[in-house]
């Protein structure tokens, strides 16, 4: 039995590589065709809701062509956010296919989410965007539990996490990994906390790129996914963006096509992406640093960028203008009670080198 470890964040983030689709590609062209089966292992705090959706796609290909593979997904430990979409995937196809959880595993749905600077018509745009995700996702949801549309987004807003035998009974999986013993109270509030953690970590590090790629795939997800008013309730086949040598609206290209059949475009989009990706998180950090330079303390600000911190949030504000405050408290004091030997105030050079230290520690160097 071939057996694919889904037990990462899911896409790469700037920290650290990920479970991609071309990962989840590349492990299913070399299943074992003697055995034709396929176990699917789940380990993952969720991550990137686009690359969430690109493997998602490719689980249900392979099996469109290869219907003599039977395709099986455990959940060993975590499915959360994005990873508990694609612990669905190969049912979603295959109803026969199975789910199987070990008795502690943790299973959590919640709303899209996403970080987003502009003025109120770019926030509309992105509120539009992010509904259009989450109807999406309470579909397949639905179509395995059998819950209501309104029960299920009930459950994401309340960002819901499920233990267990919880997740069989609720009806995202099919039969529990028994172990002989049963989780209670203690062990669902420490599972709890863990998997909280760990989610707010990946949501952290996850980093939209704000590239024109990314806008048609939301114009089209946008386009396609309608749940309300009797309008269709499919959802695309696969993250589509529009053909660049074809102007009319409906004609769309995939991502995957669009890479195989105009490589130097694909190229020439993944790059802008990238540079635009860099750029934003530069001026992030140079933000942290100047505003940690400020307040007198170099080293929040180096927690702030290696935690992902936006600079708008409202906790980092509170936490540099708290340090600010305290900062010049203590310099008043010293200043109505003088020492016999005052220190000299450091040089321009000396402010410069402790940024940059701080700026260097924040990246992973010495």
């Amino acid at each position: 039995m071939k057996s694919i470890l889904v037990n990462k964040r899911i896409g790469d983030s700037w920290w650290e590589s990920g479970i991609t689709a071309e990962f989840m590609r590349r492990e299913l062209e070399n299943y074992d065709q003697e055995d034709n089966k396929v176990q699917i292992v789940i380990d993952s705090p969720g991550g990137s809701v686009w690359e969430c959706i690109s493997i998602f796609n490719i689980i249900r290909n392979f099996m469109r062509q290869h219907k003599e593979v039977t395709v099986e997904t455990y959940i060993q430990g975590m499915a959360a956010s994005s990873a508990s979409i694609i612990a669905l995937a190969a049912k979603v196809e295959n109803p026969n296919s199975k789910i199987l959880v070990e008795d502690n595993a943790v299973y959590m749905i919640h709303n899209a989410w996403s970080s987003v600077m502009g003025n109120h018509l770019e926030l509309e745009k992105e509120a539009g965007l992010l509904v259009s995700i989450d109807n999406l996702m309470a579909k397949y949801y639905q179509q395995i539990s059998g819950k209501s549309d309104k029960e299920l987004h009930s459950l994401m807003d309340a960002e819901t996490f499920f233990f267990g035998e919880e997740i069989v009974n609720e009806g995202f999986a099919d039969e529990v990994i028994a172990s002989g013993s049963k989780v209670d109270d203690v062990d669902k509030s420490a599972l709890f906390n863990n998997a909280k953690m760990s989610v707010e970590k990946t949501r952290k590090e996850t980093k939209f790129v704000d590239a024109s790629a990314y806008s048609d795939i939301a114009a089209s997800l946008t386009k396609t996914v309608k749940m309300e008013h009797g309008e269709s309730h499919n959802a695309p086949e696969n993250i589509a963006v529009n053909a660049a040598q074809n102007n009319t609206e409906d004609s769309v290209m995939t991502i995957e096509e669009l890479k195989s059949k105009e490589p130097a475009l694909y190229a020439e989009v993944f790059a802008a992406g990238k540079a635009e990706g860099s750029k934003e998180e530069r001026s992030r950090c140079d933000a942290h640093l100047k505003m940690g330079e400020i307040a007198g303390c170099l080293d929040v600000a180096a927690g702030f960028i290696r935690d992902g911190s936006a600079i708008a949030d409202n906790n980092v504000q509170t936490t540099y203008f708290e340090k600010r405050v305290a900062n010049a408290a203590v310099t008043a004091r010293k200043e109505d009670n003088p020492g016999d030997v005052a220190t000299p105030a450091a040089s321009n050079n000396e402010k410069e080198e402790a940024m940059m230290a701080a700026f260097d520690k924040a990246l992973g160097g010495n």
